[in-house]
């Protein structure tokens, strides 16, 4: 009984390291394919009514994008400013069917002449409910300013209303 246990417990533990190695391997292709202009595989990780809300403050990100039609929205928008980002660390908690994901997102803007015109560092808060993102929390290092697809700065607001801020959590 002993040897079952014992044999039951290590394949949860190596199961439990593929799946975050799994997870990351997904999330690293994904913002690849996105730093290449293509967002439709992180956005197909989304569900339909999915919610992806940013810190309030005085920047183009900040607000509720919800559904994946606003998303995809702010996707395109994220593609077109040329910004580049990297999943840098991630933690993941809870069962399958409920996952609690917490991953680190840097990401930056070049000028034309090839220095660094922005830089922020975000932790995204991720829910999913059985393995596609149905709310996604942002909050920024520094409130980040706006870049255009030109590769200048300009600050914008959303069109939407504000949205909460990340210190007002929301039970799920």
């Amino acid at each position: 009984m002993k040897r079952w246990f014992a044999a039951g417990f290590g394949t949860a533990i190596v199961s439990r390291s593929l799946l975050r190695q799994a997870l990351i391997f997904k999330f690293r292709r994904d913002v690849r394919a996105l730093n290449s202009g293509n967002y439709q595989p992180l956005l197909n990780s989304y569900h339909r009514d999915a919610v992806l809300r940013f810190a309030d403050g005085d920047h183009r990100w900040s607000g509720v994008h919800a559904g994946r039609d606003r998303i995809e929205t702010f996707l395109q928008e994220f593609v077109d400013a040329g910004l580049q980002g990297a999943v840098t660390e991630a933690y993941f908690g809870g069962p399958l069917w409920r996952m609690t994901l917490l991953a680190r997102f840097d990401d930056r803007a070049l000028g034309p002449d090839g220095a660094v015109i922005y830089r922020n560092r975000t932790v995204l808060l991720v829910r999913t409910k059985w393995e596609r993102s149905s709310s996604k929390r942002t909050t920024t290092r520094t409130p980040p300013e706006s870049v255009t697809s030109t590769g200048g700065s300009a600050k914008s607001k959303p069109d939407e209303p504000v949205a909460q801020s990340w210190n007002d959590r929301r039970q799920d």
